[in-house]
């Protein structure tokens, strides 16, 4: 089990640290960074954009990334319209067993950038931003992966005590 406390801050803001710019989504998306703690700071994204910023090349594809995919919910209804907008660079990195259940880990790829998320219900949990430049995923990277994953169903959003740990 994972020691990670989850924390989710709406998605509604891009370029961190540096130049912060609103990120307007459609009021019905539900889309969060998952966190360690109530400061901002460690949303786990954010801290792993930073790292990927001394990569000039990867710097660039992250931004678009981001950018493409903030373009692609703008035109969704429904979280899982997101899914349409996407050819190959959209699929499922691998699937994740939680108390008998399937989850389905998602990877949005760019260059050699990697964002993670997964889909529960209505809502998309954003939890990993990182550089792979393999097709195989680590058992470090994987480790990583699923412990954040089991972190989200500690306190996942279709239950009551997932309000409590959403940071406005």
């Amino acid at each position: 089990m994972t020691n990670i406390e989850p924390y989710y801050y709406p998605f509604k803001a891009v370029g961190y640290p540096d130049k912060l710019r609103p990120v307007n989504l459609p009021v019905s998306l539900n889309v969060y960074l998952l966190c360690n703690s109530k400061d901002k700071g460690e949303i786990f994204i954010y801290k792993e954009r930073e790292e990927i910023k001394t990569n000039k090349k990867e710097n660039k594809n992250a931004s678009l990334l981001f950018a493409g995919l903030i373009q692609r919910l703008n035109n969704c209804e429904y979280i899982t319209q997101v899914f349409d907008s996407y050819g190959d660079q959209l699929h499922i990195a691998f699937s994740h067993t939680i108390n008998g259940n399937k989850v389905n880990i998602y990877r949005l790829r760019r260059g050699c950038v990697r964002l993670y998320f997964i889909i529960i219900e209505s809502h998309m949990i954003l939890f990993r931003l990182s550089l792979k430049n393999e097709d195989k995923i680590s058992d470090s990277e994987k480790k990583t992966i699923t412990d954040r994953v089991d972190a989200i169903y500690k306190a996942p959003p279709n239950e009551n005590k997932y309000l409590k740990r959403v940071i406005l």
